[in-house]
């Protein structure tokens, strides 16, 4: 139901540059019993808040685990890895980050006490709307949005040539979390997490249910290459992945993977599952059977804040894991991942 055609999100004045620059060196690291390629930025922190692969990935051949970004403070620090180096750049926030989105070289997104900030460089500016519980961002009728939710609230805000309208909705039970949604290969829609199940949202706004019901909350960092995104049952404390067949018209559901407690952040990617948990992270096939099978554990010296799994190559696995004063990025053989391994740093 429609109750609302308003929302202007206008902008305000911010000097984005950082109040001052980070300390940090990059290393080499290992993980114990394989044979992998292992790199990783230790910052002089601590970090209030991390978060890997932390660029908007619009369709399925942008989805990456070798950048991470980092609040010190009201500042921002974005570390890429490539081809054995590193490339930074920084920024600035108003509030304390729950999510974060590099858009482009220009602008970023902050999720921050209640309130989503738009950043732009070039401009010096910011916009936001504030008493926000959840959002996505992604396209809506063909047009870049960002959605945000207070309980049963939701608010539609399309953009175009940086003018923004908005509409406003009610759903039936509240929303927990929200996700963007693939379809065809690139964002359209949204996932919704709520108190009555999980259900995915398409960009002309028709909703289809999953069949999950409960109270269903997404957990993953991102998405992945088909779209598919983890979610958690706090009734049953049971983890599956989830996505939109944009072909068949579904919400596609694994075998639920039982698990002691709510995982700190989680991940998949093709046929494989990353949870973490205190300083563990533990990966999972897909088998057969649309179940989750356990292949092996990377256990690290500090409690981990947020992971990404990316399967490149049907024998590969690229793991991002950052904590509070670093981020690695591996490259391991799936074959060489079973059982226990621990992560340590090398030389420089």
């Amino acid at each position: 139901m429609i109750v609302s055609n308003a929302e202007p999100w206008a902008y305000h004045d911010l000097d984005i540059k950082p109040t001052e620059g980070l300390g940090y060196s990059f290393q080499t690291g290992s993980l114990s019993g394989v044979n992998a390629e292992v790199w990783a930025v230790v910052i002089d922190g601590p970090a209030d808040f991390a978060k890997t692969s932390a660029n908007w990935e619009p369709s399925s051949h942008e989805i990456s685990a070798n950048n991470v970004v980092f609040q010190v403070g009201k500042n921002v620090y974005y570390f890429e890895i490539r081809d054995s180096t590193v490339y930074m750049e920084s920024g600035k926030v108003i509030g304390d980050l729950f999510d974060f989105l590099r858009l482009d070289d220009d602008k970023y997104l902050g999720w921050e006490n209640g309130a989503v900030r738009v950043y732009t460089r070039s401009l010096n500016k910011y916009r936001e709307k504030k008493g926000v519980l959840a959002y996505a961002m992604t396209t809506i009728d063909g047009k870049p949005a960002i959605v945000t939710s207070l309980m049963k609230n939701l608010t539609v805000t399309t953009f175009v040539n940086g003018e923004a309208e908005s509409e406003e909705y009610t759903f039936d039970c509240s929303i927990l979390s929200m996700h963007p949604a693939f379809g065809d290969g690139s964002v359209a829609g949204f996932y919704m997490g709520t108190t009555c199940g999980f259900y995915y949202v398409d960009q002309n706004l028709n909703v289809y249910d999953s069949g999950l019901e409960g109270v269903w909350e997404i957990i993953s960092n991102d998405q992945d290459e088909v779209g598919s995104v983890v979610i958690y049952s706090s009734d049953s404390d049971e983890v599956v992945t989830a996505y939109y067949d944009w072909n068949d018209g579904v919400v596609y559901v694994s075998e639920p993977l039982e698990v002691d407690e709510k995982p700190s952040s989680a991940s998949a990617s093709w046929f494989y599952l990353a949870l973490a948990q205190e300083n563990r992270v533990e990966v999972y096939e897909l088998g057969r059977d649309s179940a989750y099978h356990y292949v092996g554990t990377i256990t690290f010296p500090e409690p981990i804040l947020d992971v990404k799994i990316v399967q490149p190559e049907e024998d590969t696995l690229e793991i991002g894991i950052s904590w509070e004063n670093g981020f690695a990025y591996i490259v391991v053989p799936v074959s060489e991942l079973e059982g226990e391994h621990t992560f340590s740093l090398g030389g420089e």
